[in-house]
């Protein structure tokens, strides 16, 4: 179209009746003011792009036109302008793009640059801040206007300041991209916790600069130190797992447990973590537990773990953890120290055995005694009543220190492991029943070389030997240690008695809460109790030319030059 010097429309084409809406009986004459929005009549606009135009020869003006029925669109309009042969003003031409599309994606992108989480910036080489979205405003609190010709290391703190010029340089200097975390100072004094991520646009002539993208993460910084305290702070073990049981994570409290440090612990299936080694039964039993958890059921029970201090018991469990489809993505393992309770019970329920049973029919035979004392005139018959007497409160005497040892023994501090020499182990173990019994024959094997045992190891091979010396008085005892081979070491002891009652190997073997008569079934669950809780096992082959107790013990080689530990008295 054209337009004369007056702003009126001297021309009209099909165009501009397709844009407008106006035919061209219709424009021809109307002033180019009618197609602006009142607000640039009233602020002499057209007026303006025609003076423009009369000077400069030429004119531009991107903004909103208005339509015959009152709607408007976008427009990209120019002017220049028109001269005749002589140079005499002809008017000028007015040409009009419509650029409503255009604007509505490039307002599109604009309001994704602006609503975003991110805060866009374009950064010059030495780091002075040419562009900041306004999302900065929202995110961060900053006017954006405000940032602009500062350099960005000013607001990043001292303490991270060197590794995020070392990330931002390196992009400069020709890395595609690169990403950091730093520490952005806050208006208010304080910090954000900020995740930078650089991409060199030095090349591209629309950026001409660093594009960096900062994304606040001080939210998910701080619900990460709230999870990390939970969970690194808590009594009970916990892990968490992959769906198909390997591990992706474990608490301090597991590692102190006993699994193991992060790096060999991660990406391991639970069921193959040393926790289990001591029980292949135990083993499938926590595999059955991941499936079934997999499947969507919460899964608890109680499991024999090997710890740092030994066999242990733990309340354990296996939670699944659904995404939004209502798949597993997770499972989450907790598992609870309950040794401590459970020994205390088991060890109450061989009292309460021992008071039921042996305190009973003692009781009795002490009234019947100590009546037939009172009756009999006989002085020297009444001496072999009180004989008799004085040897059930003698047992009852032993039977008291074997429940003061087994409470000591049922101390955490004394399942603890310590570096001792094996001569020494099992000399202080044997030399006192050899000196208590001058008929029996007690021999030792142990090889020149040291283990790592618990200190309460001798008082196991005492009390196996006393037992074999006490059931045949001339009997020969055999105690031989091998290993360790493969992290484990056995003691044997061998005797050539009359075979261990079926009631106590059923102790020694099952822990079997039999009732413990004369004490004796107290002192061999005592020796179940020491090597249990190191993590071991105990097997009994007993026959009629003798019994053979094998204790074995997880151990570890170590260097001669270490300090041994005598056993604990």
């Amino acid at each position: 179209m054209t337009v004369d010097e007056d702003g009126d429309i001297r021309t009209w084409n099909a165009g501009a009746e397709e844009l407008y809406g106006y035919d061209a009986e219709t424009a021809v004459g109307m002033s180019v003011a009618a197609f602006h929005p009142e607000s640039d009549r009233a602020s002499g606009l057209t007026d303006r792009l025609l003076q423009q135009t009369r000077i400069a020869g030429e004119a531009s003006h991107e903004g909103w036109r208005v339509r015959a029925d009152g709607s408007r669109f976008y427009a990209d309009v120019r002017y220049a302008s028109l001269e005749s042969e002589d140079g005499a003003s002809r008017g000028y031409a007015k040409v009009v793009h419509d650029m409503t599309e255009q604007r509505r994606q490039r307002r599109r992108t604009e309001r994704f640059v602006e609503e975003s989480e991110d805060v866009v910036t374009i950064v010059d080489p030495d780091g002075t801040v040419t562009y900041v979205s306004g999302s900065a405003e929202r995110v961060f609190d900053y006017d954006p206007d405000a940032l602009v010709g500062e350099n960005l290391f000013d607001y990043v703190h001292p303490d991270g300041r060197e590794r995020a010029m070392e990330t931002f340089f390196a992009c400069v200097e020709g890395a595609e991209s690169a990403t950091a975390e730093c520490r952005l100072r806050s208006p208010d004094g304080g910090w954000f916790n900020v995740e930078g991520r650089c991409r060199n646009m030095l090349d591209d002539d629309a950026i001409d600069g660093v594009l960096v993208y900062l994304r606040n993460v001080t939210a998910r910084k701080q619900r990460a130190r709230r999870f990390e305290g939970i969970f690194n702070r808590t009594f009970q073990a916990t892990g968490l797992l992959r769906p198909d049981g390997t591990v992706l994570e474990v608490n301090d409290t597991a590692l102190e447990f006993g699994a193991g440090d992060r790096e060999s612990v991660a990406g391991e299936h639970i069921a193959d973590l040393a926790w289990w080694d001591h029980s292949d039964a135990e083993r499938e039993t926590v595999r059955d537990a991941v499936t079934r958890a997999v499947a969507g059921e919460f899964v608890r029970y109680e499991a024999e773990v090997r710890g740092a201090d030994g066999l242990a018991t733990i309340d354990f469990s296996a939670k699944p953890v659904h995404d939004e489809d209502g798949n597993v993505s997770l499972l989450i393992v907790e598992g609870r120290d309950i040794t401590a309770q459970q020994r205390q019970r088991r060890h109450l329920q061989v009292l309460q055995r021992v008071m039921r049973h042996n305190i009973r029919n003692d009781l009795m035979k002490l009234r019947a005694w100590t009546q037939a004392m009172c009756e009999e005139p006989d002085a020297e018959r009444r001496a072999e009543h009180l004989e008799t007497v004085e040897e059930i409160l003698d047992k009852w005497e032993g039977m008291s220190e074997r429940m003061r040892e087994m409470r000591r023994i049922l101390r955490p501090a004394n399942s603890r492991e310590t570096t001792t020499a094996t001569d020494s182990l099992i000399a202080d173990a044997v030399d006192p029943v050899r000196e208590a019994h001058d008929d029996a024959t007690v021999l030792t094997e142990v090889p020149d070389d040291w283990i790592r045992a618990p200190a309460t190891l001798g008082k196991a091979v005492a009390e196996l030997v006393r037992n074999a010396v006490e059931a045949r008085g001339d009997a020969t005892v055999e105690v031989a240690l091998t290993g360790p081979t493969d992290g484990w070491a056995e003691v044997v002891v061998r005797d050539d008695g009359p075979g261990m009652p079926e009631m106590e190997a059923d102790v020694l073997e099952n822990g079997e809460e039999t009732p413990l008569n004369h004490g004796q079934g107290l002192g061999l669950w005592m020796v179940r109790m020491i090597v249990t809780q190191a993590g071991g096992e105990v097997s009994v082959e007993s026959t009629a030319d003798g019994t053979t107790v094998r204790l074995r013990l997880p151990t570890d080689r170590r260097p001669r030059t270490t300090t041994p530990v005598e056993p604990t008295e």
